[in-house]
């Protein structure tokens, strides 16, 4: 896909979050971190990256990026999920 290496963060993000949502977590990490990397302020990519991460099995990744996605202090879409899912987490590991 063209998407992939789109050097938008942005439309990387939304293509990302869309293979997630499709249960397609393993193809959505690279995307994802693609678009944390170009834009590393926006919390709401950290916690995208996170999920996609912990849907493929990396749990450790998946904790670092959740816990970088609540450190910037900003709020967005999905930040209860991101803080019980970095407390569940922060439980198992």
């Amino acid at each position: 896909s063209h998407f992939s290496n789109s050097s938008n963060p942005g439309l990387l993000d939304t293509y990302g979050w869309v293979l997630y949502k499709r249960g397609e977590a393993s193809a959505a990490v690279p995307v994802l971190e693609s678009a944390s990397s170009k834009a590393p302020n926006v919390a709401e990519l950290w916690y995208h990256l996170g999920m996609a991460q912990l849907g493929a099995g990396q749990q450790q990744s998946a904790r670092d990026s959740l816990a970088r996605s609540l450190q910037s202090g900003q709020r967005f879409a999905g930040i209860d999920e991101a803080k019980a899912t970095l407390d569940k987490l922060t439980q198992k590991l």
